[in-house]
């Protein structure tokens, strides 16, 4: 049935996959590209929730077949992306009839939930250096490089905070000598020092 009923969808950078109001689109998993799942307060303030790579697997598209999702999200293509999906129409038969594929769906739900509390977590208990210093260390360690392509203004969306605070505490830890500031790049010069400052 799912070998039937999927959809292979495609999105350019800075589209959205999926937004509050839109259709409930059901199951999805990232074929290829990468998204960022995030919710959006009556102000327009933006919460990155979580962020998506290749085969990773999302239940909170699907909030209208999981009774128990009380929240919206929405969804939206940081690249290029390739996304396969199972419909909601589909996923909410599957999940009646068989116990496996509802076992799994709260697996995912409860993985995503995990990934949402430890960003609450981070906002609340951490100072913004040991934030960035995290955020430096988990994407050179996804490259394996020691130079980061991120502009300022990225990492502000990604750790939820303003561009500002953000310039300020990267020209900190440059005259510390724990990195190195390039246009649109940082230069990691001592990832010891820099691991030290991450709580991970």
């Amino acid at each position: 049935l799912l070998v039937q009923v999927h959809q292979v969808r495609r999105y350019e950078r800075g589209s959205i996959i999926h937004a509050r109001d839109n259709e409930c689109m059901g199951l999805i998993r990232i074929l290829k590209g990468t998204a960022k799942t995030f919710m959006l307060s009556p102000e327009g303030r933006e919460v990155i929730l979580y962020r998506m790579f290749p085969s990773d697997v999302d239940v909170l598209s699907a909030a209208c077949v999981i009774s128990q999702i009380r929240f919206r999200t929405q969804i939206i293509a940081e690249t290029d992306c390739e996304i396969l999906v199972i419909p909601a129409v589909y996923l909410a038969d599957l999940k009646q009839t068989s116990l496996p594929i509802r076992c799994y769906i709260y697996e995912r739900l409860a993985a995503r939930f995990s990934d949402t509390v430890l960003v609450m977590q981070d906002m609340l208990f951490l100072r913004m250096d040991q934030r960035i210093a995290a955020l430096l260390v988990r994407e050179a360690d996804r490259s394996g490089a020691a130079e980061i392509r991120m502009t300022h203004e990225e990492i502000a969306s990604r750790l939820n905070s303003s561009r500002e605070v953000i310039s300020r505490i990267l020209k900190d830890m440059e005259k510390q000598e724990i990195i190195t500031l390039k246009r649109g790049r940082i230069q990691i010069l001592d990832p010891e020092a820099l691991r030290d400052l991450s709580p991970e």
